[in-house]
């Protein structure tokens, strides 16, 4: 990054109201790059508020979310991901068609499907299990475990 980190002015807070709004791509990471750079080396407090998931998720170590003026949230992303996402997100690939018996909703709920793709929602409890079962009982390509995007998370907060 060509933005030089010395200046006169190191404040020990920074406020930031989404400051990625509006911009492409590859400035909104040159923007997180240079946030987390910074904070490492002045070790300012960033305090950030956005509506930008993936703000949050690359640039904060505590997040805090505020409902109606309650704090209903207040510890680490990672945290935050564990205690409100129950399930996980199965991405499969058959190699070729299948129409199997009883279906998939076996395996978790079908949330997609797209030819020889997809995409089931299945409880973190029985992924392990869910999956194994997949492989042996099904003509699958391809298959990943994705974990719920933070998004999904807060809406859920928010709507109960």
């Amino acid at each position: 990054m060509n933005w030089p980190l010395r200046s006169s002015h190191s404040p020990k807070v920074l406020f930031l109201d989404e400051p990625t709004i509006g911009l492409d791509i590859i400035s909104q990471e040159k923007i997180r790059n240079y946030l987390k750079e910074y904070n490492k080396l002045k070790k300012t407090t960033v305090l950030l508020t956005s509506h930008y998931m993936r703000d949050v998720e690359r640039l904060c170590n505590r997040v805090v979310v505020i409902a109606n003026g309650m704090i209903i949230y207040d510890g680490s992303v990672e945290d935050l991901m564990h205690s409100y996402a129950d399930h996980k997100i199965i991405r499969l690939r058959f190699s070729h068609e299948y129409k199997g018996d009883g279906g998939l909703d076996k395996y978790g709920e079908v949330i997609e499907r797209n030819g020889l793709s997809v995409v089931l929602k299945t409880s973190k409890v029985d992924i392990a299990r869910s999956t194994a079962r997949m492989l042996n009982e099904l003509p699958v390509e391809d298959l990943s475990v994705e974990e719920v995007e933070i998004e999904e998370v807060i809406r859920k907060i928010f709507t109960g």
